[in-house]
């Protein structure tokens, strides 16, 4: 038990003295998740909190198990697939064998251990753009 007063205030100062900057991903986080809650327990397993996140212009969606296979995205948003392992990235690259690849098709397919995505808008940026998938 911390019987220094002095230096659990500090700490309380030092956590709400900054203003995070909502503009970035580590910056909403930190908005919606102090070290103080973190300590005071209130995240589940695995850092994950137990209720939706809310403030951002949606209504979230409840944390999912691990082992629920799905994706999720809240009301009035949708999912699409826009690549897969294996799909096609050149004209006439073969269909994909996941038991059957060499380094040739796999040249021609999209690969997988994507470890980022972005798009990048060109013209009006609403039909236009490139969306860059990069993989190891």
């Amino acid at each position: 038990m911390n019987t220094n007063h002095t230096e659990s205030a500090s700490h309380e100062a030092a956590d709400s003295a900054s203003t995070p900057d909502l503009t970035t991903f580590d910056g909403i986080l930190r908005s919606r998740l102090s070290r103080r809650d973190a300590i005071r327990g209130r995240v589940g397993s695995h850092g994950a909190r137990k209720t939706p996140v809310t403030g951002l212009g949606f209504t979230g969606i409840q944390p999912q198990k691990i082992s629920d296979d799905a994706v999720r995205v809240p009301a009035g948003y949708s999912v699409d697939v826009l690549l897969r392992r294996g799909d096609a990235v050149v004209p006439g690259a073969p269909a994909f064998d996941g038991r059957n690849q060499s380094a040739a098709s796999q040249a021609m397919q999209c690969g997988y251990n994507h470890d980022f995505q972005a798009f990048f808008p060109i013209g009006d940026g609403v039909t236009e753009g490139v969306f860059w998938v990069n993989h190891e």
